[in-house]
């Protein structure tokens, strides 16, 4: 075996209300990306992202969970489709995109000894 470059990946911890989780199902729902929709399922395969992140809310007491940028990216790119959902929907979808993105951008500003300080 040959070691090359390791990687990390930054990982953030994130808080969603039950009405935001079920606005990205929703949309998760509506949108013409297969992985977008297969987010918001549960299927053979196992749960979706989204259902996931609703089980956890509904299942434990912490409510922080630790997404991946990727995930967020997932979750931001899904609720482009809100703008489709009547405009209530619409604006809380947008809103929560923009929140989304300024958290992914957070994510890519950290190193790893910002991330190694938070390991208390």
């Amino acid at each position: 075996m040959i070691a090359g470059p390791i990687y990390f990946e930054p990982v953030g911890q994130f808080r969603f209300e039950p009405d935001e989780i079920e606005l990205m199902i929703e949309c998760s729902q509506m949108h013409y990306d297969h992985k977008c929709q297969m987010a918001g399922r549960e299927s053979s395969e196992g749960l979706g992202l989204l259902v996931g992140l609703r089980n956890y809310h509904r299942n434990t007491a912490d409510s922080f969970y630790k997404l991946r940028w990727r995930d967020l990216d997932l979750m931001a790119k899904i609720l482009e489709v809100g703008q489709y959902a009547g405009e209530e929907k619409g604006k809380a979808s947008f809103g929560l995109m923009l929140v989304l993105k300024r958290a992914m951008h957070a994510l890519d500003q950290s190193t790893p000894e910002e991330v190694a300080c938070g390991l208390d």
